[in-house]
């Protein structure tokens, strides 16, 4: 996720994308088809490596994406 600006004060990731994009968390869980719990253990502790994947490409940055795509 290099290059994306986030929030400084989030502790996670993902925490930061929710954050600035305004998503709560059951607004998180319903997109990512996961419960409320799993957000705030994202929100904590970082989010699967997918889900970061799928924050990229919702921030349309591909450069983390393999070369031959």
């Amino acid at each position: 996720m290099n290059g994306l600006k986030f929030p400084a004060r989030c502790r996670t990731k993902f925490q930061q994308w929710r954050k600035r994009f305004n998503v709560s968390v059951p607004e998180a869980a319903q997109l990512f088809a996961v419960t409320e719990r799993s957000v705030r253990n994202w929100d904590q502790r970082e989010a699967p490596p997918m889900v970061l994947r799928m924050i990229q490409i919702f921030e349309r940055d591909l450069s983390g994406l393999h070369s031959t795509w």
